[in-house]
């Protein structure tokens, strides 16, 4: 009888068999990794956004430029036609407090994380960022949205980010950097949500610097929800 043989694949199936197998993973992984990054021009409670870098309002985040102006023109925009201001990576500086008001409108301000950094760089002052909701609170027109952002007080700002009045709003994934009083301060807030918030202070020293307060509730507050926070040199959470 004729002999047995056994079918063995050769080594060029093998290795192409091998080949294959690597391109499906890598196109998995490219796949994953696609679906995992975060698209914050679209993310933010499902807005269209309106670049400050765009035409008209041409902001630079080069970390010296004044973008008073221009933030404030694209929110201008952005509130008018139900958008959100976007700001790309970049340091933004800006020399004049920034104060949103719900009479104008409730912000919605989105960036890409802890690199799109909004800098104070003017005078002292009290507050870097203020949203005042009192005009028409509570209704769903003061329910501002912050997220994917940082504030940075500069050692200039005494708070970072002031709120009055707000209701239903959404801070989620908001850095707040290098001020002396208070890092984010919530008067008389209603039902708002702060996610993922982080904030520090300057680096205490004794006799020279004064501790930071981290967050601080205050007034006829109620239904504060405050998850997952981050704190860095802080005295103190009110």
């Amino acid at each position: 009888p004729a002999p047995y043989l056994e079918a063995r694949p050769g080594r060029c199936c093998k290795e192409r068999a091998g080949a294959y197998m690597r391109a499906v993973i890598l196109l998995l992984s490219a796949a994953f990794l696609a679906q995992s990054q975060p698209d914050y021009r679209t993310q933010i409670t499902h807005k269209p956004a309106l670049s400050v870098t765009d035409y008209p309002y041409n902001a630079k985040g080069d970390g010296d430029t004044d973008n008073y102006e221009a933030i404030m023109a694209a929110y201008t925009t952005a509130v008018a036609t139900g958008k959100c201001i976007f700001f790309p990576v970049g340091s933004y500086i800006y020399k004049t407090p920034i104060f949103f008001n719900s009479a104008s409108g409730a912000p919605c301000v989105s960036g890409e994380g802890h690199f799109s950094i909004l800098k104070y760089g003017g005078p002292a002052t009290t507050n870097a960022v203020t949203f005042d909701g009192s005009p028409i609170a509570p209704t769903s027109l003061g329910a501002a949205r912050f997220e994917n952002i940082q504030i940075d007080g500069n050692g200039l700002a005494m708070n970072g980010l002031y709120i009055k009045a707000s209701y239903h709003s959404l801070f989620r994934e908001v850095e707040i950097r290098n001020v002396s009083g208070v890092a984010l301060s919530v008067d008389s807030g209603t039902l708002d949500t702060f996610d993922h918030v982080l904030v520090s202070g300057q680096i205490y020293e004794p006799f020279t610097t004064t501790p930071t307060t981290g967050i601080l509730i205050t007034g006829n507050s109620g239904g504060e929800k405050i998850d997952n926070p981050q704190l860095e040199n802080i005295h103190g959470v009110c």
